[in-house]
């Protein structure tokens, strides 16, 4: 986990890399959060602890993904105007994935993340 930064009259996320100047440093990411947390500047993730309810909201973008074949890393549109710019969903997806594959997943969640895992290799 790396640390997040939250500028002084603001509310975004940003990596060391990306932090303006003045910004207040968090560990963990920012902290726990029911998504996962990016860097608003550069977009990489910020690795937060997730609560339960972003854990399952991993699992669920997992199998909706799954569900709709979006799963290599060609398949979608490069995101634009947003935190993911130039990036493709399953990118985004399997880097929560892999995120929450280290949390205490019921045996279904895993399986489902873990299969997700195997089908988006890079």
């Amino acid at each position: 986990m790396c640390d997040a930064y939250i500028e002084p009259e603001g509310c975004e996320f940003f990596c060391e890399d990306c932090a303006p100047e003045g910004a207040e440093g968090y560990p963990d990411g920012g902290g726990e959060a029911d998504t996962p947390q990016h860097c608003s500047g550069c977009h990489c993730p910020l690795d937060n602890p997730l609560t339960e309810e972003g854990i399952a909201y991993v699992v669920e973008a997992v199998e909706e993904s799954l569900a709709a074949g979006n799963y290599t890393m060609m398949c979608g549109t490069p995101y634009k105007g947003t935190w993911f710019e130039d990036s493709r969903h399953c990118e985004i997806v399997r880097g929560w994935a892999e995120q929450v594959q280290n949390y205490n997943l019921s045996d279904a969640d895993a399986d489902t993340v873990e299969k997700f895992l195997e089908v988006s290799e890079k």
